[in-house]
């Protein structure tokens, strides 16, 4: 009977068949790169994780562990992203939670985490079911609820939002002896459209941040008056008392009016610059308002010639002239005034874009 042989791969692996009762025995030796074989990367890895203070429970993505700070945890896949977080009761770690990778060329990696004493607050909203956001960070779970710790002596921003409702915010200072309940009720509301020209402005309501126009179906006090701010740089800002009663329905809608060009926050040398390009354009506007002058006396001055009863031909010609040169060179500033405008508006684009870049 004949036995056909599996394939053997000859570039990863040399050794040597020996048959035995009819059973194939294949003996492999690996190869290293000191014998101009391939290497074999380990497919598992360690992490160790540590904290200070010690004995946080650890979580790998998002799962108990079972295991507490400081410790070395082995078996683990490597170069797969792996999420890593630690708790400890009453504290707050930082970073949150990091994510990390076990190289296959070392096998090992680590993490460190800084655990602060906190205070824990319970919130509870009127009605209940609310989104909580705090510093941003918007919660899986709706009121009531327990917060996570808020390191001793910080202040986290918390806003609470419901269908229908104002939406809340307010300041929780960790203090030892802070209220650990903190209860909220939530304001009946309607709703409307913010809108402003240009667009892209910041909306504030009462003095709560609600995003940039436009902004659709916006909650708003339903039977007291409200103050709506919009706000965008290089803007004057614009702001008005209303009621959702007066509104009816309809939209708030800002037009939005220019800061004067040399009123834009700008170092020395740039407003320096800015003057220089200001002084430029009212030079042309004068200059404008002098040539439209001299225009109308000419053409005055040509219709007057060209309606007497014996007209002159040497004297209307040269009228005519003076009308011609005068109209172009009121063409040739008001193209410079334009150039002058276009310069002027370009540097002030730069202009804001360094202030909505800056922190």
């Amino acid at each position: 009977r004949r036995v056909e042989l599996p394939p053997i791969a000859p570039l990863a692996l040399a050794g040597l068949a020996v048959v035995v009762g009819g059973m194939v025995i294949v003996t492999t030796v690996s190869r290293d790169e000191g014998d101009g074989g391939v290497a074999v990367l380990p497919s598992k890895g360690q992490l160790t994780v540590t904290s200070s203070p010690p004995n946080a429970a650890i979580y790998i993505d998002r799962r108990d562990t079972g295991l507490t700070t400081p410790q070395t945890i082995p078996d683990l896949s490597v170069d797969r992203p792996l999420r890593v977080s630690v708790r400890l009761p009453s504290h707050r770690s930082t970073p949150r939670s990091v994510v990390v990778r076990i190289p296959a060329s070392s096998g090992q990696t680590s993490a460190h985490f800084t655990l602060k004493e906190g205070r824990i607050f319970q919130l509870q909203s009127k009605p209940e079911g609310a989104v909580v956001t705090v510093d941003e960070e918007r919660l899986p779970d709706v009121t009531p609820l327990t917060l996570e710790p808020i390191p001793l002596g910080e202040t986290a921003t918390v806003t609470v939002e419901l269908a229908a409702h104002l939406p809340q915010r307010l300041l929780l200072k960790a203090t030892p002896d802070a209220p650990q309940m903190v209860s909220i009720k939530l304001e009946p509301a309607s709703e409307i459209d913010i809108l402003s020209e240009p667009p892209g402005a910041e909306v504030v309501i009462d003095g709560v941040p609600r995003g940039r126009t436009p902004l659709y179906d916006v909650s708003v006090p339903n039977s007291r008056r409200f103050r709506v701010t919009i706000k965008k740089v290089g803007f004057k800002r614009w702001t008005r008392r209303t009621t959702a009663k007066q509104m009816r329905g309809r939209p708030v809608i800002a037009e939005l009016t220019h800061v004067p060009f040399l009123q834009l926050p700008m170092s020395k040398s740039e407003r320096s610059q800015a003057r220089a390009l200001q002084r430029s354009v009212e030079r042309y506007q004068r200059d404008i308002r002098k040539l439209k002058t001299q225009l109308v006396r000419a053409q005055r001055r040509l219709e007057r010639l060209e309606a007497r009863s014996s007209p002159l031909i040497g004297p209307i010609a040269e009228a005519q002239r003076n009308v011609d040169l005068v109209r172009d060179e009121l063409m040739r500033r008001q193209e410079a005034l334009r150039e002058a405008k276009s310069k002027q508006e370009m540097f002030r684009e730069q202009m804001l874009l360094k202030v909505e870049m800056e922190p």
